[in-house]
């Protein structure tokens, strides 16, 4: 009797979920692929088993719709997207410094010559405690909130609570517009050739390449080195600028075309002022967008040298769209073409898992890693053949493949420099370092003066395993001397940086730089004025 009843029971139980499946299915069989989605949502909000914030769902999912076009069509939130657009209009409103968390205290690297910190009197090495009463210090203030609480309106004032030198003061700055430089890195390599870098692609960009170029030829420069690499794109229209100063008139530049957008041609004018100046470009696999543009056009018309790695492969053109809560969605609308009519975008399968991520990753900042340099001759198999101008093959595929190749150098980093690279330890150090001698550092005035001073520190680099090893990451004497010169630099740079900015790191990062020794020595070779 009790089988036939637990028999009945399940009869009964499978008639109900049988029923109850069938009304789901008759209920919603009219779906049609135009509202699927929406009913799905519906579906969720109606009858899943957990309460959900809907609007947060639908916001989450918005990378995923547009990562399965392909991996630059994204989506991107309110923050994240006001910060990009002030990078690329190349300012913001804000106290005008650069600073530094260390161990769970901001601290002031950079007061920006004439910004509203200097007027107030900021200075280096002061210690931010607060902010308009509010504590600043502890590890739950990260960069966002940190960034939020010092920015605002240009004329809004802000009261920060600063410790320096042991004593603690109140300052108040009023806030206002702060430059954003995409040009920070410009000097005399040698006698004759200028070296400029370029960092991102900004609204600024052009302007700024005029001054800098300006000042590079006031200090006797009759050939240029445009330092590109890591610079991962922006505005088309400023590469197109720059890309015009170089090119004669009628010359192509780019095209532009797309499924709505019939093909636009972009050609020089003629008004360059450089069009004879030597000149060379190095890339190298985070080398993106715009910047491939540029190196695209150089190339195509034998009008520079292409120096480094093979570029990231990014041919396709995205348009923003910004919605009223300032977030905004840019979607790819055409592909671009180099003047020889290569399309450089990397092979990406629509709707991919991979292609999702990328977009993802893109969203957040992250870069793929990995060295293009194994894949080069990978990449010269099996592709349509171009030819430059000049009658010089070109390869298409993805990316720029550079004229001159040089190998990324792993030779001088092992895994325990590696480790002490990234884990931010140097950072904390040089900044120990120079908060400990400011007051003879600032004697320095120029990056060779610091240098020769810092060969005199014999004992940085040792001094500076024993404090990793404090904070965790154990000494390895062997590995250590390996990669001492590598650590050195590093080191010194960082040091650099602090008194002299972006252009004293560079200076003395590149110094052992193999792609910028085989751009002096291309100029060198083949123009004799660099003689």
């Amino acid at each position: 009797m009790r089988r036939q009843y637990k028999y009945l029971l399940c009869l009964v139980a499978g008639a109900l979920i049988g029923s109850l499946a069938f009304w789901l299915i008759s209920r919603y069989r009219s779906f049609t692929h135009a509202d699927k989605f929406d009913q799905v949502l519906q579906l969720i909000d109606k009858y899943y088993v957990d309460s959900v914030d809907m609007e947060e769902l639908r916001t989450n999912l918005l990378p995923y719709l547009l990562g399965a076009l392909d991996p630059h069509s994204t989506y991107i939130p309110p923050l994240e997207s006001e910060r990009e657009a002030q990078r690329l209009e190349g300012q913001f409103e804000g106290i005008g410094i650069i600073y530094n968390i260390i161990t769970d205290t901001i601290v002031v690297d950079q007061v920006f010559a004439g910004g509203p910190s200097e007027t107030a009197g900021l200075e280096p090495g002061d210690r931010i405690l607060a902010c308009d009463g509010k504590s600043l210090l502890g590890e739950r203030n990260n960069q966002d909130t940190i960034t939020s609480a010092l920015r605002g309106p240009a004329g809004s004032v802000v009261r920060l609570s600063v410790l320096r030198r042991n004593a603690r003061r109140d300052v108040s700055v009023v806030r206002g517009p702060v430059p954003i430089q995409s040009i920070e890195v410009s000097y005399m390599l040698t006698p004759t050739i200028g070296l400029m870098q370029i960092t991102t692609w900004a609204r600024t960009t052009y302007d700024e390449f005029i001054q800098h170029w300006g000042a590079l030829q006031r200090a006797g420069a009759k050939a240029l080195v445009l330092d590109l690499r890591d610079n991962t794109g922006g505005y088309m229209n400023s590469a197109i600028a720059v890309a015009n100063e170089f090119l004669q008139e009628g010359q192509l530049i780019v095209y532009t075309e797309g499924r709505t957008m019939p093909r636009e041609d972009v050609v020089a004018n003629g008004e360059g002022m450089l069009q004879r100046l030597p000149l060379v470009v190095l890339v190298n696999e985070n080398s993106a967008s715009a910047s491939e543009i540029f190196s695209g056009a150089m190339q195509d018309h034998d009008r520079a040298m292409i120096v480094g790695r093979q570029t990231y492969g990014k041919g396709l053109v995205q348009q923003p769209f910004t919605f009223a809560d300032k977030s905004s969605v840019r979607l790819t609308v055409a592909r671009y073409y180099t003047p020889s009519g290569r399309n450089i975008q990397r092979p990406y399968e629509q709707g991919s898992l991979s292609s999702i991520e990328e977009s993802l990753m893109s969203v957040s900042g992250i870069k793929p890693v990995g060295d293009y340099a194994d894949t080069l001759s990978l990449t010269k198999q099996k592709q349509r053949e171009y030819h430059s101008d000049n009658g010089r093959l070109l390869f298409s595929g993805y990316g720029i493949m550079p004229d001159i190749f040089i190998p990324q150098d792993t030779a001088m980093i092992n895994a325990y420099a590696a480790r002490l690279i990234m884990s931010g330890l140097m950072q904390e150090y040089a900044f120990y370092f120079v908060d400990l001698n400011r007051e003879s550092l600032r004697e320095m005035h120029s990056v060779q003066e610091l240098l020769d001073l810092l060969a005199q520190e014999k004992s940085l680099i040792t001094d500076l395993a024993a404090y990793a090893a404090e904070r965790g990451i154990a000494q390895r004497p062997q590995m250590l001397r390996q990669a001492s010169r590598r650590l050195q630099l590093q080191m010194y740079a960082l040091i650099a940086n602090h008194l002299f900015g972006a252009t004293g790191f560079y200076q003395v990062i590149t110094q052992d730089d193999p792609m910028i020794s085989s751009a002096e020595q291309y100029i060198e070779d083949n123009y004799h004025t660099q003689r």
